[in-house]
């Protein structure tokens, strides 16, 4: 993470990683590298970013909708689809984003209604291309803000 840190940024962030290695300061957003001690204790505090999986690429098309690839291995989330359903997803979001077009997917569940048990088969559209909260710009990468104003 620190390779993308601004270099007139990179004493405050030297700073707030390894600077505060006293019981009565706590982190502002990031685990503290001074010691083990406080690297042990800032694992398990709450609101602070940390390192989920590092990759050596990723495609996000919206929120807890993604897929981080570290070689042939990857990690994806995937809200509203079950995951042992997707079988490529690297393949799966890719195409959503060169084809501009949603992907769907199978769940398979049991579920209990008046004392009987049901199993269903649904299909979801849970790999969308529109984002809402955004612009996507011509490349398909690049976003900016909405030219909206709301009014009470």
């Amino acid at each position: 993470m620190s390779d993308v840190i601004k270099p007139e940024m990179r004493q405050s962030y030297e700073h707030h990683l390894r600077g505060f290695c006293r019981d009565d300061a706590s982190p502002l957003f990031l685990p503290r590298e001074c010691c083990d001690k406080h690297k042990k204790f800032d694992r398990r505090v709450p609101g602070l970013f940390k390192t989920e999986y590092e990759g050596d690429r990723m495609i996000g098309l919206c929120s807890k909708t993604y897929v981080v690839a570290n070689g042939e291995e990857c990690k994806f989330s995937s809200k509203g689809i079950n995951k042992k359903n997707v079988t490529d997803a690297w393949e799966t979001y890719d195409n959503v984003l060169k084809n501009e077009k949603a992907g769907s997917g199978i769940n398979r569940g049991i579920r209990a209604r008046d004392n009987t048990m049901f199993t269903y088969t649904q299909e979801r559209s849970g790999f969308s291309y529109f984002y809402c909260k955004r612009r996507v710009l011509g490349d398909g990468l690049s976003t900016e803000p909405l030219d909206i104003i709301l009014k009470p």
